[in-house]
């Protein structure tokens, strides 16, 4: 049987997309009915166009043969072209690849986005965004938006498309705040060292006060509101932020070296700890209250939430015929691996 080739341009080669040339490779290997080929391969700053930029040795040919990148060139290579089955893959965190979106949807792709930003723009941009994608009669996937490689995107909308009476969503939404929060609860660790080495294994947002602002996490709240119809702006869910009023607006290039400010933040919530509780950070959207909010909260440490270990995600989904004993996602909610996979 013939195999189905899938032609792919991927911007963002960091922990994410290198992985995910990687899952490819490996993919190629396995599965004899589909044909993955990278014609694309761009960071921010340069591309690489072969037939097939995902075969062994990428990194070093991106280094000797990309040029300076413009997204006008992909543009033109895709025309030029007439690929078939085409996917751009967004696995940036960048504002400004989301600007060109419209774009990538007129030259045919699909898109498939680890980035947050679009379903988290405004109101309007979403609903614009849709209707780019119904005229061109193009997909748009983003499970990866919401926990990692968990399935709660995809199981939240079956349950509304079914007609499920969604009454709350609740969990650890934040791969990378479980993960500090349990290496200091559980290890000899001060937080500021927990920080760095979440960091380190790709947990992080690339400017983790993303994460510890409380930023992240709202944005996935937000877009699950958004799967159920909710038309709310970002600025809508209540926050409660975790990074000190003072490193809010200063340089990144500086702020590893502001870290032990944290410190001082976590010793104060220990000390305001009932008995037999830990800190977790949890996302809320109740629906009948049309309310969202996002910030610490004690839980049991023998609960569900409580025994939560490394960066692992939580997420309850209550309706009406699972009120007692609400769905239950869980699993690794973030790291380079996972996320890739969910891309694929």
């Amino acid at each position: 049987m013939p195999r189905t080739i899938i032609n792919v341009v991927l911007f963002g080669i960091g922990n994410v997309g290198s992985t995910l040339v990687q899952q490819i490779q490996d993919h190629q290997k396995s599965n004899s009915s589909i044909e993955l080929r990278i014609v694309a391969l761009a960071n921010s700053q340069h591309v690489f166009f072969a037939q097939d930029a995902s075969k062994n040795a990428w990194k070093a040919k991106f280094d000797e043969q990309s040029v300076p990148y413009r997204l006008q060139d992909i543009l033109d290579v895709l025309e030029e072209n007439d690929y078939n089955n085409l996917i751009a893959v967004d696995a940036t965190a960048s504002e400004e690849l989301v600007d060109h979106y419209e774009e990538l949807i007129a030259a045919g792709c699909h898109l498939v986005t680890a980035n947050k930003k679009a379903n988290t723009r405004s109101q309007t941009y979403y609903n614009q965004l849709r209707e780019w994608l119904r005229l061109h009669q193009r997909e748009f996937r983003y499970e990866t938006n919401v926990g990692a490689g968990l399935p709660v995107v995809a199981s939240l909308s079956n349950l509304a498309r079914s007609g499920e009476k969604i009454l709350q969503i609740e969990g650890v939404f934040s791969g990378s705040l479980s993960y500090i929060l349990n290496r200091v609860h559980t290890e000899d660790l001060q937080f500021s060292e927990a920080i760095l080495q979440a960091a380190a294994a790709g947990y992080t947002e690339p400017d983790f006060r993303d994460d510890l602002s409380g930023t992240d996490v709202a944005r996935k709240l937000l877009i699950l509101a958004r799967e159920l119809g909710f038309h709310l702006e970002l600025d809508q869910v209540e926050v409660q932020s975790l990074v000190p009023y003072n490193l809010l607006d200063l340089p990144a290039s500086k702020l590893k070296a502001q870290l032990p400010a944290f410190n001082a933040l976590f010793e104060q919530l220990a000390s305001d700890l009932k008995p037999q509780h830990r800190w977790s950070y949890l996302g809320t959207l109740d629906v009948q209250r049309r309310k969202l909010r996002v910030g610490l909260q004690q839980v049991p440490v023998q609960s569900p939430l409580g025994n939560l270990r490394g960066a692992d995600n939580l997420v309850q989904i209550q309706t009406e015929n699972y009120r007692q004993y609400p769905i239950v996602i869980q699993g690794p909610g973030a790291g380079r691996e996972v996320t890739a996979r969910g891309v694929l």
